[in-house]
């Protein structure tokens, strides 16, 4: 038997989160602590 081979754009399962740059270089994103920055990602999820 010959195994399926997975195609490049077949998802595993996982998920992932897009920040824009826009976010990420914004004053108030550097500017939140640690804990405030989980949060965030927390919520976003």
């Amino acid at each position: 038997m010959t195994k399926a081979i997975k195609s490049k754009h077949e998802r595993d399962g996982s998920r992932f989160l897009a920040l824009p740059n826009q976010v990420l270089e914004s004053q108030a994103f550097i500017l939140l602590s640690g804990q405030q920055i989980r949060l965030l990602l927390d919520i976003a999820m």
